[in-house]
């Protein structure tokens, strides 16, 4: 996403999401923005295919699978520092992973 605050203001169709993700096989989308790029601050959204809730506060394997994804995608390089993935705060439920 351009900004954590278009991230924020996501309004998902879940029915949609559902839909797109029976047709193309992942168990829900991880829309990401970047906070602050130096300091590896990520901020992120789970709304899960069909688990029974709309969306998640922390969910380490989509953040795992977003470090690796920022790292192939040249947004982050490889070293020791942390990337940090803040996800949550959109439902108020904020998480640090």
């Amino acid at each position: 996403m351009a900004s954590p605050t278009a991230l924020d203001a996501l309004q998902p169709r879940f029915d949609k999401i559902e839909a797109l993700c029976q047709r193309i096989g992942p168990t829900g989308l991880y829309p990401y923005a970047t906070f602050d790029g130096g300091e590896r601050i990520f901020d992120a959204r789970q709304f899960p295919r069909a688990s029974g809730y709309p969306e998640d506060a922390a969910t380490g394997i989509a953040a795992s699978a977003l470090s690796f994804g920022l790292l192939a995608n040249g947004l982050v390089d490889a070293s020791t520092r942390p990337i940090t993935i803040r996800q949550g705060r959109a439902m108020k439920r904020p998480a640090r992973i």
